[in-house]
């Protein structure tokens, strides 16, 4: 069951990626549909993202600039109130812990990495 959903994720990134690839390419290519092309590659990047950490786009910025955090640790964080990642760096490992109730030595990690 578990193979079964890792493969359809899998493959649905890759089809993802694939539609991306085209739109740029056809965006350069000259004919009339280049902003909309844009917009489909755009979209399709943001959907890639979404489909392999399995995260909303307001958790982006958690995920994505800080290390040691992926989709469990970026709701948690969000839930306390850390909305991006730049409110993160500016707490102390300590107060993070209290507000987040992530472990003391994760949360020395993260903020240690993502300077």
């Amino acid at each position: 069951m578990t193979s079964d959903l890792f493969s359809v994720r899998d493959n649905l990134e890759r089809i993802i990626t694939f539609i991306g690839i085209i739109a740029r390419n056809l965006s350069t290519s000259g004919f009339n549909l280049q902003d909309k092309l844009t917009k489909v590659a755009e979209m399709s990047e943001t959907l890639g993202i979404r489909i392999h950490y399995g995260i909303r786009e307001k958790l982006f910025d958690l995920v994505l600039q800080l290390q040691n955090v992926a989709r469990v640790r970026a709701r948690i964080l969000y839930k306390a109130g850390y909305h991006t990642a730049s409110q993160v760096k500016k707490e102390d490992a300590y107060r993070l812990n209290r507000k987040t109730g992530l472990g003391i030595n994760l949360c020395k990690r993260i903020l240690k990495s993502s300077k």
